[in-house]
């Protein structure tokens, strides 16, 4: 299972740091998502359970979008930090985040949405990707916050924070990509497998 999110994952991270370097603000609630996996904690035992392929095929297309959407928000940092517009790439950046927060919480809600895989310990698998892209959009609010609060007055030195902000939001996809390669331990499945082939492959 893991082979085919990582590539997914891989592609997301390329995206970031192709775009400037990384970032990390936010700072605005998390309470939203946070509520979201809590529901999803509680209640997922009683949610009807999916086809594991229709399961799949719906998470890997919000998938793609969330990774679509952080790209094209991370494409304009670059331009902005390029043109010498230190409150350019301040506002490119703090966009970018924005962004990312909301691609992430629209992913989560997607995930809570769409039940359970019939698959044994199929809501331990939901629940746990919500919980990973909830750290996901804590850092890109956290980050956000951060890159709100940047002085203008020295492009290199916003360049140069800018980059540590991104890092840091890296650093939480990367440890998405770190929890995948457990999956194929904990969920074994030929069936989850085969649907991931088909539907998660980038």
């Amino acid at each position: 299972m893991r082979k085919y999110l990582i590539a997914l994952v891989a592609v997301s991270s390329l995206a970031v740091l192709s775009a400037c370097g990384s970032s990390d603000s936010g700072g605005a609630s998390a309470t939203t998502t946070t509520t979201a996996v809590q529901k999803a904690t509680t209640t997922t035992t009683t949610v009807p359970k999916v086809p594991v392929a229709t399961w799949v095929k719906g998470f890997c297309t919000s998938y793609g979008t969330w990774r679509s959407s952080i790209k094209t928000a991370a494409d304009a940092i670059p331009a902005a930090t390029g043109a010498g517009d230190a409150a350019a790439a301040k506002t490119a950046a703090s966009t970018f985040f924005k962004s990312a927060s909301t691609s992430t919480e629209a992913l989560i809600s997607s995930i809570a949405a769409s039940g359970v895989p019939d698959i044994p310990n199929g809501d331990k698998l939901v629940v746990g990707l919500m919980t990973q892209f909830t750290a996901i959009d804590n850092a890109a609010k956290s980050a956000k916050t951060e890159a709100d609060g940047l002085a203008t007055n020295d492009i290199s030195t916003v360049s140069t924070s800018i980059d540590e902000l991104t890092t840091r939001f890296q650093d939480a996809v990367n440890k998405l990509e770190a929890s995948f390669k457990t999956y194929d331990t904990k969920y074994p499945l030929p069936a989850l497998n085969a649907a991931l082939t088909k539907y998660c492959t980038a």
